[in-house]
């Protein structure tokens, strides 16, 4: 089940897998933030300097969650001046871990921030077993047998280190894309635990057998790997992912309680079918109590995979089934937020005939509105600036909907937000109008729109 959905990320950001899960759920973690982590997330390097002069000590000024704003650089690394900077103006290279167990040093190996990682050593930044762990498990999902077999020479005790979810090199090894059985070997034979927990019930052996990989489950029960509730309840997610109605049929008649099981990343039978499979195996698993607003690691439901898909069948299927219209995931997005990313017309005008909520900002400060504009969705515009949208409303970053159509190049939408008074003056946090981001795309047809201004 390795490619299947995973909703929930931003248009600014990327994503990975299995690393997506570290970007997915850290990312809005690290929101929980002040000023000057939100002038870091937007990488304004004029905005920090500005405030870090107003009040230096704000350069290691910590979140709920104890991210300092070098926590945010090291995790996005999306401006290469913003590290060094902080470094420069007082960020402690050496905070205490967070809650979640990291260190800006972690955090950059994790991500692969090689330019993060030197800055962060020459600043000071002590290695200890958190940014090796970090190194290891990333070399895992690299694949790199030889540097893997260097590190863990050295390092033998760090076979089994968990990353801030639970998950060890032999889980990440056998989750990745396109598990390698010689990686998962290596492994084993130099201690890795088959038996290792996630913080959401998952083994090794759970996932191998979660995602049909006959021959990485038989290797782990080699090695002693137990059969547990989430590898026991594996194929009603399979016959889920793979749209098999009557393999399903006969499982829940069988075996009830897999209705309801999760996978190591708490994602039910549910959540495979609204994303992948047709209405009549969504209806079947509804028919036998699945839980219509279950949430899964990142706190998406199977409405947001539904969304996400554009599948307004299902869309009301789950609504018909008090599926909460508005539930939101960990980057606070709303199931709303996906069908207008994706245009899907009918999808969007179901969730706001339940109650979606048009106007509801994610962390990142984007609404449905700043969705549609970056997919160019010209019908969905429309039903969202009929719902009382804002067409002017600024994302964290000072962006508006016609930015963001803009620097898309989606001339059509241009047009449609210009006819409705969108303001092409406006400037984002870095003092960019829409037509400066649409010029540095090189997209001219909408540099001539938005000098002309709203059509007459």
């Amino acid at each position: 089940m390795s490619s299947q959905w995973l909703p929930g990320d931003s248009s600014r950001t990327r994503s990975r897998w299995p690393a997506g899960l570290f970007l997915a759920v850290a990312l809005p973690l690290a929101l929980s933030a002040g000023e000057i982590h939100d002038a870091v997330l937007a990488h304004d390097l004029a905005r920090v300097k500005q405030l870090l002069k107003a009040n230096p000590k704000l350069v290691n000024e910590r979140t709920e969650k104890g991210d300092t704003p070098l926590y945010v650089a090291s995790l996005l690394g999306q401006s290469p001046q913003m590290v060094p900077l902080l470094l420069q103006l007082g960020a402690d290279p050496n905070p205490a871990p967070n809650l979640r167990m990291e260190t800006p040093l972690s955090i950059a190996y994790e991500m692969n921030k090689r330019q993060t990682v030197g800055l962060l050593l020459q600043a000071g930044a002590r290695e200890d077993d958190l940014s090796r762990g970090a190194r290891i498990r990333y070399l895992t999902l690299k694949k790199d047998l030889g540097e893997l077999n260097a590190r863990l020479a050295e390092f033998p005790r760090l076979v089994n280190a968990r990353d801030a979810y639970g998950q060890t090199p032999l889980n990440l090894a056998v989750s990745g894309q396109q598990a390698d059985p010689g990686i998962v070997q290596f492994l084993l034979s130099r201690g890795a635990d088959p038996n290792a927990t996630n913080h959401y019930g998952g083994t090794p052996y759970s996932v191998a057998v979660d995602r049909g990989q006959a021959n990485l489950a038989a290797l782990l029960r080699q090695h002693g790997a137990k059969e547990t509730p989430v590898s026991r309840s594996a194929p009603l997610r399979l016959a889920a992912v793979k749209n098999q109605l009557a393999e399903a049929e006969a499982l829940v008649k069988r075996s009830p309680e897999m209705v309801n099981a999760h996978d190591d990343l708490r994602r039910t039978p549910l959540h495979f079918a609204c994303a992948q499979a047709g209405l009549p195996l969504v209806e079947l698993l509804l028919q036998h109590g699945a839980d219509v607003n279950a949430v899964d690691f990142g706190d998406n439901t199977p409405l947001h995979g539904a969304a996400f898909a554009g599948k307004p069948e299902i869309i009301n299927a789950l609504l018909a089934r008090k599926a909460d219209p508005n539930a939101r995931n960990r980057q606070r997005v709303t199931p709303l937020f996906h069908a207008a990313l994706r245009g899907v017309l009918p999808a969007v005008e179901a969730l706001l005939k339940a109650g979606a909520d048009p106007k509801a900002a994610d962390n990142l400060g984007e609404t449905a509105l700043h969705r549609a504009a970056t997919g160019g969705h010209v019908d969905v515009i429309k039903a969202l600036l009929e719902r009382g949208m804002d067409v002017n409303a600024r994302d964290r970053q000072g962006q508006t909907p016609l930015h963001q159509a803009a620097q898309q190049g989606r001339a059509e939408a241009v047009k449609l937000l210009l006819s409705r008074k969108a303001d092409p003056s406006l400037t984002d946090v870095a003092g960019q109008t829409a037509g400066a981001l649409a010029a540095k795309r090189k997209h001219e047809d909408v540099v001539q729109l938005l000098q002309a201004g709203a059509p007459k």
